[in-house]
């Protein structure tokens, strides 16, 4: 039917009503402002006697509370800090593998933002290679705000943090129980579990247990499932007479997806699009002929490669907070976090794409000779020998993609501690809050690295190829690839290493 202006001008009226009924609806949805906001108490890059709220605080912080939390919805850490006002977040390699630049500090990954679960590190390095501090950690309903600092302090308190310190924040218990329970459907076939509940138990204590669990295909669908876990957590808490005394157990156990570069192209307009044959939006090259793979070794052995692991982390950790009032103004502020982490990520990273008539080009020159009879190269499927690839436009495009399988085995044990004596002064007018910190973090880590090299043609869920040589009627006398492997071996190392840091603080606020 032909659109007429009148047409047209009904659309855009009616449009431009129901885009203004959405909003006023939404704006009514939206949680109204605080006043109080400016009341809440900071924890992060603190340290004190006294509580002191945001209103009293000089430099720049970003809490992200609960109600804004359910708003957002987020997917993984990068995504909750989103909205924190100089970071710019990258999140496309799935929910562990993100990316924060903070304003001023061109440094991607968590290099230059610690990032903190009730006040202690979850990483004293939160950019080790392979394992950044977002892989480590997964937030759910146990979580129930987030506060995040700009510069300023974040240095002094935090190792690794000239940026930021990112602080997730625990639910606490009340004075009767209560509890939550959130169940969460997609339309990538995500099925999430969040709950947690507190109760006080009798003579003062206070327990709570919480985490979630989750399944889903993954928004680019691999064709198995993506992201495939969970974890529990629990806490015992209690208030003394003269502070207070917490415990709090956590295991994870989780797979999230690595989702890695896809091949994209220039069009004569400029635009940057996904090429012929693939789709940008929901495409991978993982799919089920890449899932499972053996390496050899130079052993003579084999190095199995299960891709449905993507970044699969087992990690328990035992934490331990104790505040103290000594009397006399003075103060005892102690936390210690032990975790043990197993890290295990595979991917397939696409390291070229060109033509497969140039692939067969240079291989033809340096190569070919190789195949006694052969006067020919061509590229056949893993799946199916018999079917040949068309370099002119198989797939729309013609295309094929180097791609490096790749395993990493990075398993941390950490130790960190963090012990502060503190006092308030009263020096004529003026206050002032000293602190006398001590600060061990000590870790091991090894790092073993696997990686060999296929052929794989660009489409979603690529399929394996083989280049093999043929006489001159096209009967294939040998291969130079072995089913897709195009080279064993490169990039294998296996190593091994350990830090201890140890730090005095003596920070002195004044008012």
């Amino acid at each position: 039917m032909r659109s007429t202006p009148l047409a047209r001008a009904l659309r855009g009226a009616l449009f431009g009503a129901f885009a203004v009924s959405a909003a006023a609806q939404a704006q009514d949805a939206a949680p109204p402002k605080k006043a109080t906001d400016l009341d809440d108490v900071v924890v992060t890059a603190r340290s004190g006697v006294e509580t002191r709220t945001k209103a009293e605080t000089s430099y720049s912080i970003t809490t992200i509370d609960e109600d804004r939390l359910r708003m957002q919805a987020p997917t993984s850490v990068t995504e909750a800090v989103k909205s924190v006002p100089g970071f710019w977040v990258e999140s496309s390699g799935g929910e562990a593998s993100g990316n924060i630049r903070a304003r001023g500090i061109p440094v991607d990954g968590y290099g230059s933002v610690t990032l903190l679960e009730d006040g202690i590190p979850v990483q004293h390095d939160p950019a080790l290679g392979y394992l950044n501090a977002d892989q480590a950690f997964r937030l759910d309903e146990t979580i129930e705000r987030v506060e995040v600092v700009r510069g300023g302090p974040s240095s002094i308190f935090y190792s690794n943090a000239p940026a930021g310190a990112i602080n997730f924040i625990p639910r606490t218990v009340g004075d009767t129980a209560e509890g939550l329970v959130k169940y969460t459907v997609g339309n990538y076939s995500l099925n999430r579990l969040d709950f947690w509940y507190g109760t006080p138990v009798g003579n003062g204590w206070k327990a709570s247990f919480g985490g979630f669990w989750r399944v889903d295909d993954g928004i680019r669908r691999p064709q198995f499932h993506a992201d495939d876990g969970g974890q529990l957590r629990a806490t015992l808490s209690k208030q003394l007479e003269h502070g207070d005394i917490s415990f709090d157990v956590k295991h994870l156990d989780d797979k999230v997806a690595l989702y890695l570069g896809i091949p994209m192209r220039t069009t004569p307009g400029g635009d940057i699009r996904a090429v012929p044959g693939f789709s940008g939006n929901y495409g991978t090259l993982v799919g089920p002929e890449t899932r499972d793979l053996d390496m050899r070794e130079a052993g003579g052995g084999t190095y199995h490669f299960d891709n449905s692991d993507g970044t699969h982390v087992k990690r328990t950790q035992v934490s331990f907070k104790f505040d103290h009032d000594l009397g006399d103004d003075w103060k005892l502020a102690e936390s210690a976090r032990y975790s043990a982490t197993d890290s295990q990520r595979n991917g397939v990273f696409p390291n070229a794409v060109q033509s497969g008539s140039s692939l067969i080009a240079q291989d033809s020159a340096k190569r070919l000779g190789l195949i006694p009879g052969a006067t020919a190269l061509q590229l056949r499927y893993v799946d199916n020998p018999s079917q040949v690839f068309d370099v002119a436009n198989q797939n729309g495009n013609g295309l094929v993609v180097t791609g490096g399988i790749r395993g990493v085995t990075a398993p941390v044990n950490e130790f960190d501690n963090d012990t502060r004596l503190l006092r308030k002064f009263e020096i004529g007018d003026q206050t002032h809050d000293v602190t006398l910190g001590y600060y061990h973090a000590n870790f091991t880590q090894r790092f073993d690295r696997y990686s060999s090299t296929v052929l794989l043609d660009v489409r979603d869920n690529a399929r394996l190829l083989d280049l093999v040589g043929v006489d001159a009627n096209g009967k294939v006398l040998g291969s130079l690839t072995d089913h897709g492997y195009y080279r064993y071996g490169y990039e294998w190392e296996n190593a091994s290493g350990k830090s201890d840091t140890k730090r005095s603080i003596c920070p002195t606020n004044g008012r």
